[in-house]
């Protein structure tokens, strides 16, 4: 009796599925994919990590590894049966795609390998992907080779200081060079191992100084405070190998090491083929201390993994000079889950780092790891890199933090005469810092750290591309896996086997031999591995008439993992049986008993009745494992499917801006699930330490610690310096604002407090104001007036006064943004200057005021020369002292006069702009006067500090000549001890002449650099309010120099008169 019950029960749930099947097979059958071509015997489904519904998934490469149901015909990576095909609903695509890493069973034929194609142009989440092959052979696939890797040489000198050479790897793309990786060279004497210079679109031949932007993946720190106290990993190669050269993807090895060998990195770079403007280059990074070290000296560089690197440089004379920019944000999501914003000076002007985030700023990544270096957050270009995770990182290390720490400076390397390098480093490196410890500057020699990423650049993006970037780049390298890793980085991950055997649920009822010859929509097993909440693995499990439904998964490493069983017929219907959880430690065989799919309908609105969009709804097992997840459309609506389960009714669980709005059990019958939430909005207004809106961009963001997951909550901007957060659940909130380093909250509870509320920013930054004359003197006089415009209001900041080298000035305390700074003498405008202040800062104001001591030492030596001259007419003074007066004279004169003067005028008087450059010697400066709209703007340009130092010898140098010249005027000399007089006269001409060739020299030097030479002319660039014009300019050597010359001239013919005097006096002796 019993058996009879088990065969009828067993015919009735047959009876039930054939129905099922039938019913779909006819629903279904329209459809479902016909084959694309029938010489073709076999074909899988390969299912995308990605959500490919999004226009910015089109083009994104695909890299999985395969398993093949059946044996398949291959030779090597040309000559093989594999083709990617793609069906849109209408008809078949076959897509260009690539293998690799091919395991071969025999000769002939392999069993798995790893699979490169494209997102197609016309994708729409709807499309579906097949892999096709065969056991016999097949004609050899023709496509098109879009990339390639190759060795090449770089070598370029223009001066002996700014020169490069190097061995690197040329990637190029439909003939364009996208990126050179060096293998081993320098530039500027640096070393160039492990370096990504990203060439701008439609380079043809490799140009590192002419790189659109520079990443360096290399280990560093600092040993003492000079540049040569760097200890780094780029500095020697060891090893080097391209492993792939397809033609969707290239693929190659790097490891190097340090002078000391005490760093080790190793890399192996990615490169996908990319028919956008945007690129992107992966790497698997491996970092290795080889024994223990300690910072010294530069703290800040203190264990660096990598960098973003700027150069601008400018140069009116060498077009091959004028490259590079520096752009005006940093962005990055942080450990509080926030996006974080930095402005960048995009003309720094200190010689020393100027650090905008230091160690001490703890500036730690978040879980979406990524770094963006952009122009603003929609629009304009951006260079990032993307960071697989901040945590697991470091595999080994005694005492060493897992994460990734940001450091990032700024600095001007050389400025003159329109001439400008700068330089900015965004460091990504070791978790060296957190508040309330010390920093930590000791690196364990056992630590090992090792993570992938992407290096990507976006032309007109922004950082919100980037974060979405960095979303599809997260969830696609979980897939990505290169056997070359192993053998490259000489180690061996613990790989399992794991086969999964299906009971029940209709399992009996799958035909995959039969769906896979006819393409008919049968009904299949299908089987999913989740790793992580990510699809690990995939495919359709086995069956022969008298055998279960099983699938085995091969060379899968530890873990814990999550299957799914599905009763699947086609795509577009399948079933959720069952499931099972197993930690993964060895070669494991598991059996699953499967059920039926249960479904669940969830609706959630507001206290409006108006639907809940993205609640996050979560159903758990007895074990609190996650089965099933989705999201609230925006009806407020979403489906859940899972197995029914005799024995766990299954625990709901939904998360609303980090919020658990609802955790219950449900019962087995429960179908339908309705909640009602209430919602409430708030507007923020944000206001500085001047009580006006921000003159930055600063972005609130709300938590509470009521969240169960700790998020943040973004507003959308709703004016200037006003926000609004929409549909908050009731709590108790914490409002936060961070600029710089410094952060800003208040508590509020909703919506008890209302739904409006103001934050002020107290945040200040010292501007420190040196007042010069016009030629470069430091200006001390309290009739002087300093006044404060923002937005064209005149503004009355907090201010204190300082003592800086021997003199006191003024000290501004300001909030963040755009400032005039307007100096007046005796309410006369003399100085004006805008100043972007986003960190504490020292400005220079040169105004016009003339100084007087000039003017009075010329009017003086003019005077006293005159008094001489009519002593000599009336023969008190000898000529030859005259003349040795006037050179003195000659000699104050010209270092009160301009040695060098550029001068840039339109002579058509089409712009009512002119510029004029001079150089002096006392004080050793050089100011740069543009007069635009019949306004002077003066500035005291910068000058290398060993040309400065050259011209401060100059006058003292000078002053040591007018004592000797001085000297031999003592009538005891000039009468009786000529020879001295003489001697001392010539070494006064040797000085001079000394210096006058100095100068030259020095000055052409850098006129070679700049303009193109000491003397010329020719359009040069001329900035005004942000605006480049070109003027037609000459320039050469100046009045001062010249009187300078010209004061040998009485001094040699002082001599000459002397001697010939002398001789005429002797022949006189001989004749008596």
């Amino acid at each position: 009796m019993h058996i009879n019950r088990v065969i009828v029960w067993f015919i009735t749930l047959l009876f039930i599925f054939s129905l099922i099947a039938a019913i779909s097979i006819s629903s279904e059958k329209d459809n479902t994919p016909p084959f694309w071509n029938t010489k073709w015997s076999y074909r899988q489904k390969i299912d995308i990590p990605i959500y490919t519904n999004d226009d910015y998934a089109k083009y994104q490469p695909i890299d999985i590894h395969i398993k093949f149901d059946h044996n398949c015909w291959a030779i090597n990576e040309r000559k093989h049966s594999i083709r990617i095909c793609c069906w849109d609903g209408e008809k078949w695509h076959e897509i260009e795609s690539q293998i690799y890493d091919l395991n071969f069973i025999d000769t002939t034929h392999i069993d798995e390998c790893s699979l490169v194609f494209l997102i197609p142009g016309f994708a729409n989440g709807n499309e579906k992907y097949y892999v096709y092959y065969d056991d016999s052979e097949k004609p050899s696939v023709k496509y098109e080779d879009h990339v390639s890797v190759e060795e090449s040489y770089y070598s370029y000198k223009l001066l002996a200081d700014v020169s490069a050479e190097a061995k690197y790897y040329a990637i190029k793309e439909d003939g364009d060079i996208i990126y050179g990786v060096g293998q081993e060279g320098k530039i500027l004497n640096r070393p160039l191992s492990q370096v990504i210079a990203k060439q701008k679109k439609g380079t043809k031949n490799f140009d590192i100084f002419n790189s659109d932007q520079i990443a360096s993946f290399a280990f560093s720190y600092y040993s003492g405070s000079k540049e040569e106290d760097e200890s780094s990993s780029d500095q020697s190669l060891v090893s080097k190998k391209i492993f792939v050269d397809g033609n969707l993807m290239v693929e190659f090895g790097i490891a190097s090491e340090s002078y000391k060998k005490d760093l080790r990195t190793t890399a192996i770079y990615k490169y996908y083929y990319s028919p956008y403007n945007d690129k992107r280059i992966s790497i698997h990074l491996r970092h290795e201390v080889l024994c223990n070290v300690t910072v010294k000296g530069e703290e800040n560089i203190d264990g660096r993994y990598g960098a973003l690197l700027s150069f601008k440089s400018k140069n009116p004379a060498i077009e091959k000079m004028n490259t590079g920019d520096i752009l005006p944000f940093l962005h990055f999501y942080d450990e509080n889950n926030e996006i974080r914003e930095y402005h960048m000076n995009p003309n720094p002007e200190s010689k020393k780092r100027e650090w905008i985030i230091s160690y001490d700023d703890d500036a730690d990544l978040g879980e979406k790891a990524w770094i963006s270096y952009d122009e603003g957050e929609n629009n304009g270009k951006a260079h990032a890199v993307i960071f697989s995770s901040s945590t697991g990182i470091v595999k080994s290390g005694t005492k060493e933090r897992d994460g990734i720490q940001l450091k990032v400076a700024e600095k001007e390397y050389f400025r003159f005469l329109g001439t400008e390098i700068d330089y900015a480093s965004i460091n990504f490196g070791r978790n060296s810092y957190e508040n309330g410890y010390i920093h930590d500057t000791n690196i364990p020699g056992d630590l090992v750290v090792e993570f992938d990423a992407e290096f990507f650049t976006t032309e007109n993006g922004g950082y919100r591309l980037v974060e979405k970037e960095a979303s599809i780049y997260q969830s696609l390298v979980k897939h990505r896996h290169s056997r070359h890793q192993d053998s490259f980085f000489e180690k061996k991950q613990e790989m399992h086997d794991l086969t999964i055997i299906t009971h029940l649920g209709g399992t009996r009822l799958s035909y995959p031999y039969l769906a896979n010859k006819t393409g008919y929509p049968l009904p299949v097993i299908w089987v999913e591995l989740y790793k992580d909440d990510n699809l690990f693995l995939s495919g359709v499990a086995h069956r022969s008439p008298l055998s279960r439904a099983s699938i085995k998964f091969s060379d899968i490493p530890n873990g814990i993992y999550l299957i799914k069983v599905y009763w699947k017929i086609n795509n577009s219907t399948r079933f959720y049986n069952g499931f099972k959880v197993i930690d993964l430690k060895r070669d494991t065989k598991i059996h699953i008993i499967c059920t039926w799919q249960r479904r669940i309908k969830i609706n959630i609105h507001d206290q409006n009745n108006i639907g809940i969009q993205d609640v996050n709804i979560i159903l758990l097992n007895k074990d609190h494992v996650a089965i099933e997840k989705n999201i609230t459309n925006n009806m407020g609506e979403t489906l859940l499917k899972a197995p029914y389960n005799f024995r766990d009714p299954y625990i709901l669980r939904a998360y609303f801006k980090g919020f658990i709005i609802y955790d219950q059990e449900i019962k087995k019958t429960c179908r339908k699930i309705s909640l009602n939430l209430n919602l409430y909005d708030l507007t923020v207004e944000v206001k500085d330490a001047l009580d006006l809106p921000p003159g930055v961009d600063v972005r609130p963001s709300l938590s509470s610690q009521k969240m169960n997951t700790s998020i943040r909550i973004y507003p959308k901007t709703v004016g200037s310096g006003k926000f609004l957060f929409e549909k908050l659940p009731a709590a108790t909130y914490t409002i936060q604002i961070s600029y710089g380093g410094f952060i800003y909250e208040k508590t509020l509870h909703i919506p008890w407090n209302g739904d409006h509320t103001t934050i002020k920013l107290n945040t200040r930054f010292r501007l420190i104001p040196e007042i010069f004359d016009s030629r470069g003197n430091i200006i001390q006089n309290q009739d002087i007036d300093i006044r404060i415009l923002r937005e064209g209001r005149e503004i009355h900041p907090a201010y204190d006064i300082m003592t800086i080298h021997d003199y006191k000035k003024d000290v501004f305390l300001l909030p963040p943004g755009n400032y005039t700074i307007k100096t007046y003498y005796k309410n006369n405008l003399v100085g004006l200057q805008n100043v972007e202040l986003t960190s504490d800062r020292n400005i220079k104001i040169v105004t016009t005021l003339q100084p007087m001591l000039p003017t009075l030492i010329t009017e003086a030596i003019l005077i006293f020369t005159g008094i001489v001259l009519v002593l000599t007419l009336f023969k008190k003074i000898s000529l030859c002292n005259l003349l040795r007066l006037i050179a003195i004279a000659f000699l104050i004169i010209s270092l009160l006069q301009p040695w060098w003067q550029l001068t840039s005028i339109d002579q058509n008087h089409n712009t009512d702009v002119e510029r004029n450059i001079k150089v002096f010697i006392l004080p050793a400066a050089m100011i740069e006067t543009t007069i635009y709209n019949h306004i002077a703007y003066l500035n005291i340009a910068s000058m290398p500090q060993v040309f400065v130092e050259m011209l401060n010898t100059i006058p003292i140098t000078t002053l040591i000549a007018s004592i000797l010249i001085s000297i031999s005027l003592i009538p005891h000399l000039s009468v009786r001890g000529r020879g001295l007089s003489h001697l001392l006269l010539i070494t006064a001409i040797v000085l001079i002449l000394f210096m006058t060739i100095l100068f030259y020299i020095g000055m052409s030097k850098l006129c070679e650099v700049s303009v193109g030479g000491l003397y010329g002319s020719n359009m040069l660039d001329v900035v005004v309010n942000d605006e480049t014009l070109s003027l037609p300019s000459n320039w050469g050597l100046s009045n001062g120099f010249y009187i300078y010359i010209v004061s040998l001239l009485p001094l040699i013919l002082s001599i000459v008169l002397n001697l010939r005097k002398n001789f005429f006096l002797r022949l006189w002796r001989v004749f008596l």
